[in-house]
């Protein structure tokens, strides 16, 4: 009965199977193919609520059910999806074309509710998609957009795929509003996904998503090789993008049983003259990469390692790398990266060296990788936590219209520490070699904690030539406009460079919330032409002024102190005051920046007190918008006028050293206004001669000068015939005195004697001569003392 059985059962199998392989064998000829291709594109309009045109499908049944479909397209829009059920998120169209799709699928697993692929192929895809920008997070949904994203759900159907091959390949996305594209032609891609819905369902988990664990008990992988011939970029900034050619990517991803983590390795990402090779494992909140490698040819080789939250979050960032870095060839590299410069701005310098580079950090709450706003803010503010950023090399050269000749950096070394109690930023140049830089150069940087948020800065300098500066600037305002001027902001010396021919003032190009409390020293400073050494100074920048409330240096022997400000918010171009007291100073450096004739003359030490302003809009504004108003001084020193007076040495006979005047006490009141020096009581107690007078010197080297001389007792000039007329002109003390006017080129000015005839025939000495005459014999000689005057006269103006 049993055995009978046994055949009974064995027989209603080997029929079902019989009736089985039937149908399957007569399968594609009893579902016609139009059937099939008309309802599949049913369902992927009800899907989508877009339109769908599949082409021809074929399909086979044995050893593997394989499906064919014929040129395809799907078009879908954003109403579309809404109307369909779907959340279409930022997109608004989409489009996906291919020319042939071939999917093999198990068929025995099928009936399990299992998708085994073989492979999958696509043959000439074209992805071209249209989204809208991101919504700001505190920004209202776009209407219509789903306000919650769904759950995730479990999968219907396990999923196995064997592999996913794309030939010839084209993605095109687009962004509305801000006309950014980004397109990639000639994608080859290899996808190898042996447990793809295992894999994917683990991906769910990991985002928190709540399915059960599945039962495969070993990692599942995704591994992926992708080439682009072509990817172009458009719109991200005003300068284009070159095309980048022959990308190459090469990576796995690994989710082990527990799905806490992915796991990864880029075996390879390629772009032209750069490589790249990391591995790591990530989770939803925190990416790590254990081994980074990067290498950019000669330009760039860096390696280490780094955690972060993958942007937008903001979380820990932990990054350890070093490195080398040749800045003429990064440059290089990455000049058709940067942004576009503004049509009035200069171009960049041109940097080359090579410098050695190391970054360390660890930063519990640092902003987002994507929003570096929020690192220019953090870093004036100070971060919490560990950051060091440190640089070394040289010799490094830096070559700009701006700086003339080639600054020439012997070595330098950067050390950056950004953290918020004591980070500090240090950096120190030795040896530099440039007319307007020589020596040795530290700089600090340290972010204060204060209410303003002020930057504490400590700069030493060996040597500073403002003038120098101004130099270069004159020749890039003659030069022009192409010449440029913006990126520099060196001070003073180069305010005015700024400004000329559209460009932007110094003051534009100043931020208005930058806070700057500074500390310098500079051994030696050159500025309008009189060196000054061991420049000391405090001072701090707000709100676009600057402010010095104290400043001290040396000027040959003697010493200058005071307080400045330049002022960029009241006139972008610049506007400097100050209030100076000089102590005992060379009277040649004091005088040469405004009378440097005068300056070349005197010989000894001045006092001053002196308050002043000026624009800084350019040199020849300085000089004539310069106003100063104050009093000089000085004790025992000398006025060579041997070369201003060299017209009247002939009278002076032996005493030629009348012309080199050496007094003992000098004074004079001054304002500088309009291009000229007032010279107001001036007072020359001299050994033997003694001066006053007043009228203007001109800054251009012109004067106007009235003057009164008193010579020395008993001296008289050699006047020959006429030098009875010279008792004419001595006082009670027996002392000859004269005035006379210095005109013109201040280098030979004109001397103009002013005597008075009728004066001179009421001196004394003249009255005592006319005693006893008669009247005509007095007509006589009052005819001669007028005529003989007018012969002196002639005599101390040159003539003959």
């Amino acid at each position: 009965m049993a055995r009978r059985r046994r055949t009974m059962v064995l027989g209603i199998l080997g029929g079902v199977i019989v009736l089985l392989l039937v149908i399957v064998a007569l399968a594609p000829f009893l579902v016609p193919r139009e059937h099939l291709r008309s309802v599949a594109e049913q369902q992927v309009r009800a899907a989508t609520g877009g339109d769908a045109s599949l082409g021809p499908v074929s399909l086979r049944i044995l050893p593997r059910l394989r499906l064919v479909l014929g040129r395809s397209s799907v078009h879908v829009s954003a109403d579309g999806l809404r109307g369909a059920g779907q959340d279409p998120g930022s997109l608004l169209t989409g489009a996906v074309e291919l020319e042939r799709l071939e999917v093999d699928l198990a068929l025995w697993p099928l009936l399990r509710r299992q998708l085994e692929f073989g492979e999958i192929k696509l043959m000439g895809p074209r992805l071209e998609l249209s989204t809208r920008p991101p919504v700001e997070p505190d920004a209202e949904p776009t209407e219509g957009a789903a306000a919650t994203t769904p759950p995730a759900a479990a999968a219907d159907f396990g999923l196995v795929l064997a592999a996913v091959q794309v030939r010839d390949g084209e993605i095109i996305w687009r962004e509305a509003d801000t006309n950014r594209e980004v397109g990639l032609r000639g994608w080859q891609q290899e996808m190898t996904a042996p447990q793809l819905g295992v894999f994917l369902q683990r991906l769910q988990r990991l985002d928190g998503a709540d399915l059960p664990a599945d039962p495969v008990p070993e990692a599942v992988t995704l591994a992926l090789d992708v080439r682009v011939a072509e990817l172009t970029l458009a719109g991200f900034g005003e300068k284009p993008v070159p095309p980048l050619a022959d990308l190459h990517l090469r990576a796995e991803l690994s989710v082990p049983p527990a799905a806490d983590r992915v796991e990864f390795a880029v075996r390879e990402l390629t772009l032209p003259g750069w490589r790249a090779t990391a591995g790591g494992h990530g989770t939803a909140a925190q990416v790590t990469v254990t081994t980074l490698a990067l290498d950019g040819g000669q330009a760039l080789a860096l390696s280490g390692s780094a955690s972060f939250a993958p942007p937008p979050a903001s979380g820990p960032l932990a990054v350890n790398l070093s490195g080398s870095v040749d800045l003429a060839r990064i440059l290089d590299q990455l000049a058709p990266w940067l942004p576009a410069a503004a049509a009035e701005a200069p171009p960049p310098p041109d940097l080359t060296g090579t410098l050695q580079i190391a970054l360390s950090a660890a930063l519990p709450a640092p902003p987002s990788l994507a929003d570096p706003q929020a690192w220019t803010a953090a870093w004036r503010q100070g971060l919490a936590g560990q950051a060091t950023l440190t640089a070394g090399g040289g010799p490094i050269t830096v070559t700009a219209p701006q700086l003339g000749e080639p600054l020439r950096l012997d070595t330098i070394e950067l050390t950056s520490d950004l953290r918020a109690a004591s980070g500090k930023t240090r950096v120190i140049v030795g040896d530099v070699a440039h007319p307007a830089l020589r020596g040795r150069a530290e700089a600090e940087i340290v972010p204060a904690a204060g209410e303003d948020r002020a930057i504490q800065a400590r700069v030493q300098l060996t040597r500073l030539d403002l003038d120098a500066l101004a130099a270069l600037a004159e020749a890039r305002a003659a030069a022009g406009p192409q010449a440029g001027a913006g990126w520099d902001l060196l001070g003073v010396g180069t305010a005015w460079a700024a400004g000329a021919a559209g460009q932007p003032h110094p003051g534009e190009l100043i931020p208005p919330e930058l806070a700057v409390d500074l500390q310098a020293t500079v051994r030696e400073m050159v500025f309008l032409r009189s060196p000054y050494t061991n420049v000391q100074l405090a001072g701090r920048l707000r709100e676009r002024v600057i402010d010095v409330p104290d400043f001290s240096a040396q000027l040959g022997a003697g010493r200058v102190a005071g307080t400045a400000q330049v002022d960029y918010a009241v006139d972008p171009r610049g506007r400097a005051s100050w209030d100076v007291r000089v102590q005992d100073a060379p009277a040649g450096l004091m005088l040469s920046p405004y009378l440097p004739v005068v300056a070349a003359i005197w010989t000894g030490a001045l006092s001053a007190t002196a308050k002043g302003a000026c624009d800084l809009t350019d040199p020849k504004a300085i000089l004539n918008s310069l106003r100063l108003a104050g009093d000089l001084q000085g004790d025992q020193g000398v006025i060579d006028l041997r070369e201003q007076l060299s017209g009247v040495n002939q009278y002076l006979g032996q005493r030629q050293d009348l012309l080199q005047v050496r007094y003992n006490q000098a004074y004079q009141q001054f304002k500088i206004e309009d291009g000229k020096v007032q010279v107001q009581g001036l007072r020359i107690a001299g050994r033997d001669t003694d001066w006053l007078g007043g009228g203007w010197i001109g800054l251009d080297g012109t004067l106007n000068l009235d003057l009164n001389v008193r010579l020395p007792a008993g001296f008289t000039p050699n006047l020959g015939d006429l030098t009875f007329l010279a008792d004419g002109l001595r006082d009670k003390d027996g002392r000859i005195s004269l005035d006379f006017s210095l005109t013109g080129d201040a280098r030979r000015p004109a001397v103009n004697l002013n005597l008075d005839p009728a004066a001179l025939l009421q001196s004394d000495a003249m009255q005592q001569k006319l005693k006893g005459e008669g009247q005509e014999q007095l007509r006589k000689l009052q005819d001669e003392v007028k005529k003989g005057a007018g012969g002196l006269l002639d005599r101390l103006r040159g003539g003959k």
